[in-house]
């Protein structure tokens, strides 16, 4: 997955983003002031920065290089001014504090949805390419409908992470659903059966769900090899 570098003083919000963050299987550096940020990103060369641009210690320098990233989250505390000398970004997504976490994980996927790398994710004999939106079982391609692809889609985005029905309508299908959330389980249920996937999909009792696949970022080289030819569908 990507390298992805959080700055940030408050040391629970950071901590809180590096766990979700991780949980997904992102490789994450954590700075808790700005002195060496700028050195810091271009040493690491991160495809993401988590900044808090008040960040106590960020300034820049003659001494310091001008860096750029692939994309920015800022995490702007209330009325303050959004400045980042000797920084910029390709794409940037703009979160006012408090911060909604989920929120603040789905700009995080925007942005990097941007690269031009194509996203495949695999695990056991799936591989889906979220760029395309396209699932393959064991190399034959499954039909899912639209609403049945944006539902995986949140799963692998936010995976290893509770989600309660309601969220999953929020941030699959991107609406605000006032009926029964129950419709989620007919949803479930036909991920669950078309993919053979009932031991990732867990039912968590009176909560929700949660997709539960590997956290290791690095593939073992079937799984790279899976999304090599994902990739060339």
């Amino acid at each position: 997955m990507a390298k992805i570098l959080i700055a940030e003083n408050n040391i629970s919000l950071s901590r809180l983003i590096n766990k979700k963050l991780c949980m997904m299987g992102h490789e994450c550096i954590q700075l808790f002031d700005g002195t060496s940020l700028l050195r810091e990103i271009a040493e690491e060369k991160p495809e993401l920065v988590v900044l808090n641009p008040g960040l106590p210690g960020f300034v820049s320098t003659d001494a310091d290089p001008d860096v750029g990233v692939s994309g920015m989250v800022l995490l702007i505390p209330p009325g303050a001014a959004v400045s980042t000398p000797g920084l910029h970004a390709d794409a940037k997504e703009y979160f006012a504090k408090p911060v909604d976490i989920m929120q603040l994980i789905s700009g995080c996927d925007r942005l990097l949805k941007k690269k031009k790398k194509p996203r495949c994710f695999a695990f056991d004999d799936i591989t889906v390419n979220l760029d395309k939106k396209r699932v393959f079982k064991s190399g034959t391609e499954v039909a899912l409908t639209p609403r049945e692809f944006s539902l995986l889609e949140t799963f692998v985005i936010n995976r290893n992470m509770l989600l309660s029905r309601r969220r999953l309508i929020q941030l699959g299908w991107q609406f605000d659903y006032a009926g029964n959330v129950r419709t989620v389980d007919v949803h479930v249920q036909r991920l669950r059966r078309k993919l053979g996937i009932k031991e990732r999909i867990r039912t968590v009792y009176k909560l929700g769900y949660r997709f539960e696949a590997p956290r290791s970022t690095v593939k073992p080289a079937a799984l790279r090899q899976k999304i090599k030819d994902c990739n060339k569908k």
